[in-house]
């Protein structure tokens, strides 16, 4: 795994466990990136395809936009998609609260 997506992994199981959220734009310069990064949007990504891959719950589910108090469309994207399924027949919000809650029952 890449050092970054490392550091970033680790931010967020600390945040999991303490059952918290944290604005991508917080989150971005704690690895020195810009919230508004193609590539930092790739690395949750990346991190969450992992997690799905290995049967845990989405990490990503913990970072959210600041105004809409919940994660962007990359994560839902993602949540909704073949690949992981987890939230099919659920609309945006009951597909982040779920996975918010699998990652809290996880990591916590």
């Amino acid at each position: 795994m890449h050092p970054v997506a490392k550091a970033l992994r680790d931010i967020l199981i600390s945040i999991a466990k303490q059952r918290g959220t944290i604005c991508y734009s917080d989150l971005a310069p704690q690895v020195g990136m810009h919230h508004r990064s193609r590539r930092f949007h790739q690395l949750l990504g990346d991190i969450s395809e992992a997690e799905c891959a290995k049967g845990r719950p989405l990490l990503s589910a913990v970072v959210i936009n600041k105004q809409l108090k919940r994660p962007g469309p990359g994560f839902l994207g993602l949540a909704q998609s073949q690949t992981c399924a987890r939230c099919r027949g659920l609309d945006d919000k009951q597909c982040w609260r779920q996975e918010v809650a699998r990652v809290y029952a996880y990591w916590s």
